[in-house]
């Protein structure tokens, strides 16, 4: 990777955490950091909030990793996805979703787009309409460096 590459990625972290102040002013706007489905990873979230359903973009990476014969190799991307409290309970607090999430794998020379679709639950300590923490798990199923892959991954973020 290169210097460009990270000065990118820093500047896109910055604008993430600059623009939360906007985020925040309207209450159906929710800017997250976590980690997660929800993050596409390690990263940032944006999006519209209702009683009982939360929409959203994502930017983060799943990976990253530094050695001496390759560099710095990651695999990050974009997603959007999809939670909603109406179908496990009516106090608002545990959601069921989806989020599908594209990466761009650098990881060995791979240089490919890799996509993947991950069904989630996610607990909102505060209910998904207020700011707060948030938990939960999901399974993912897609591309993995190069091939055909799934797994199970924990969530924990806050949106503001």
């Amino acid at each position: 990777m290169k210097i460009k590459d990270l000065a990118i990625i820093k500047a896109l972290c910055f604008y993430s955490l600059f623009f939360a102040d906007f985020a925040i002013a309207d209450d159906s706007n929710s800017f997250g950091v976590g980690i997660g489905s929800m993050y596409n990873g390690i990263g940032v979230s944006y999006g519209l909030k209702e009683e009982t359903s939360f929409r959203y973009g994502s930017l983060g990476c799943i990976s990253l990793s530094s050695s001496d014969s390759r560099g710095t190799e990651l695999n990050c991307g974009i997603g959007i996805g999809f939670v909603t409290t109406n179908m496990i309970s009516s106090n608002n607090n545990h959601g069921v979703g989806i989020h599908l999430g594209l990466t761009y794998n650098e990881h060995e020379n791979l240089n490919k787009v890799e996509g993947f679709v991950s069904p989630q639950y996610v607990y909102f300590l505060e209910g998904i309409s207020h700011s707060g923490f948030n938990v939960g798990a999901n399974t993912w199923f897609g591309k993995r460096n190069g091939s055909s892959d799934s797994g199970l991954g924990v969530q924990v973020g806050y949106q503001f």
